[in-house]
């Protein structure tokens, strides 16, 4: 994966590393170049991640392919503390671009790189529609304010 400088200051401003991102790529829904794993997908990630930690363990007391099995319960949490990080931020949005590139030896060989173009936290519509309805409510206030000092004028 080729990051941008852009996408590699938005991580760093934003606390993203790319470990999220590749996670983010990993499990989270795709539409055209936005792929994006929500707060709901990732609190189902740690839930899915967690069943298989336990089941991981398991295997592993069971001392049928013990190393294999320590090795994949690692990896397990390794992901599920990725997963949490996203959760925490509220989930996470990564916007790439795919670039073929071809490499011309004895004949055509054609690579496909994904470009990191920017990057972000998922903006939580339930907070939007909040912050739109207390400014409703304040514009309503202000309205009837004036329309009191208008009248009190008179």
């Amino acid at each position: 994966m080729h990051i941008t400088y852009h996408a590699g200051q938005r991580m760093n401003h934003r606390g993203i590393t790319k470990e999220m991102i590749e996670l983010t790529i990993q499990y989270g829904e795709v539409q055209d170049e936005v792929t994006t794993l929500s707060r709901d997908a990732a609190t189902r990630l740690v839930a899915e991640l967690q069943r298989q930690v336990k089941i991981a363990k398991k295997l592993e007391e069971t001392r049928l392919g013990r190393d294999a099995a320590t090795r994949l319960v690692a990896e397990l949490q390794r992901q599920m503390k990725i997963a949490k990080k996203v959760l925490d931020k509220g989930g996470l949005t990564v916007v790439t671009a795919f670039s073929a590139q071809s490499v011309i030896l004895e004949e055509t060989i054609i690579l496909d790189e994904t470009i990191l173009i920017t990057t972000y936290n998922c903006a939580h519509p339930k907070k939007s529609r909040k912050w739109q309805g207390k400014k409703n409510k304040f514009r309503l206030c202000n309205q009837t304010e004036r329309v009191f000092r208008f009248h009190n004028k008179t």
